[in-house]
């Protein structure tokens, strides 16, 4: 990420192997992926309870949310 940050503004981060399974977001690897950059981080994969959208907010990471509200579980 570092060689990249002259070039971006920030950085969606997908974990392809949760995308579209709501099997919930890997906050462990979301977090390291917060360490290795100042610029904005866009969290991906999994997302399907408010409360990992909050956890991801206190990490100081937007959400991109899909299937979750596709599926109607967040109200």
């Amino acid at each position: 990420m570092a060689q990249l940050e002259p070039y971006c503004a920030g950085f969606l981060c997908t974990d392809v192997d949760r995308e579209g399974t709501m099997a919930g977001a890997n906050l462990k690897w979301f977090q390291k992926l917060r360490g290795a950059t100042d610029h904005p981080v866009i969290a991906a994969g999994g997302i399907r309870t408010k409360r990992e959208i909050a956890a991801l907010e206190k990490l100081g990471m937007d959400a991109a949310v899909g299937m979750a509200l596709y599926k109607n579980y967040l109200r």
